[in-house]
C-alpha cells in the first residue's frame, strides 16, 4: 500500500517550505503548489512541484486532478498559501484585498474540496487524514492596518470549525493554526522596535512547522483542533 501524499500550498517558502522539509525528512512524499519557481531544496524525486497561483481556481483544479492521478490517497492538506498585507482598510485598493481573499479563502476552499475524496480514501485505509489551515493571531487580536488580513485569517478558523463535524464521519481531522512568524506582525511598523529588541526569541518558521508536523502525525485516536502559538516575548504576536 503506497503512502499518501502531503499536499502543501505555499510550500516554496516560509512555513510551507519548512513543513515540506520536515515531511521529507520522515521519508514521506510531498506535493507543493506555489506561485514561486521550485526552490533547489525541493527539486527531488519525492516532490511533485506545481508552479501555480492558487487564486487561479480553474488552473488549480487541473493541477489537483493531476495530484490525485499520481496518488489516489492524500495524507494531509496544509493550506499555507497567503499574501501579507498591512494597510488601513480605507486605503486598501480593490486588487490588494481581492488578492488576499482569492488566495487565502477561495484558493483554500478549492484546494480542500478537490482533495476531499483522496483524503477520505486515506482515512479509510489508515484510520485518519488531516487538513491544517494556517491563520494568524490577528484572527482575533487586531492593530491598525490588519483588517483585511485579519478577516482572511478569521475565515481560516471558521472554515476549520465548520468542516470538523462534516468530515468527522469520514475520519478526516481538521486543525487551524494561528501563529505569528519571525518578523514584525504582518509588517506592522508599530512592532518594529519590539522585533529588534527580541528577535532572537521570536518564533521561526521551523518552530511553526514543528507544530504542524506534530498535529499531522498524531495517532488516529487523537484530534487537535485550534492552536494559537505565540512567542513568550511578544505575548500575542
Amino acid at each position: 500500500m503506497n503512502e499518501g501524499l502531503h499536499v502543501i500550498s505555499g510550500g516554496a517558502s516560509g512555513v510551507g517550505l519548512a513543513t515540506a522539509r520536515r515531511f521529507l525528512a520522515r521519508g514521506e512524499a510531498v506535493a507543493v503548489i506555489d506561485i514561486l519557481p521550485v526552490p533547489n531544496v525541493l527539486a527531488r524525486k519525492d516532490v511533485a512541484y506545481f508552479q501555480h497561483d492558487v487564486s487561479d481556481i480553474d488552473g488549480l483544479s487541473a493541477i489537483l486532478a493531476d495530484v490525485v492521478t499520481r496518488s489516489p490517497t492524500v495524507r494531509s492538506v496544509i493550506a499555507s498559501a497567503g499574501l501579507g498585507l498591512s494597510q488601513t482598510f480605507e486605503a486598501t485598493p480593490i486588487p490588494a484585498w481581492k488578492g488576499i481573499v482569492d488566495t487565502r479563502i477561495s484558493g483554500t476552499i478549492a484546494l480542500i474540496q478537490a482533495l476531499l475524496p483522496a483524503l477520505a480514501e486515506e482515512a479509510a485505509q489508515r484510520g485518519t487524514a488531516d487538513i491544517v489551515t494556517i491563520g494568524s493571531a490577528v484572527d482575533e487580536s487586531s492593530y491598525v492596518g490588519s483588517t483585511i488580513y485579519g478577516v482572511a485569517s478569521a475565515a481560516m478558523r471558521a472554515l476549520a470549525t465548520r468542516l470538523r463535524p462534516e468530515l468527522h464521519p469520514q475520519g478526516v481531522r481538521v486543525a487551524n493554526l494561528a501563529a505569528p512568524l519571525r518578523s514584525p506582525s504582518a509588517g506592522n511598523p508599530a512592532h518594529a522596535l519590539d522585533h529588534e529588541r527580541s528577535e532572537a526569541d521570536l518564533l521561526t518558521v521551523d518552530d511553526v512547522a514543528s507544530i504542524i508536523d506534530f498535529v499531522v502525525h498524531q495517532p488516529a485516536g487523537v484530534v487537535v483542533h485550534d492552536l494559537a502559538v505565540v512567542s513568550t516575548v511578544q505575548g500575542w504576536s
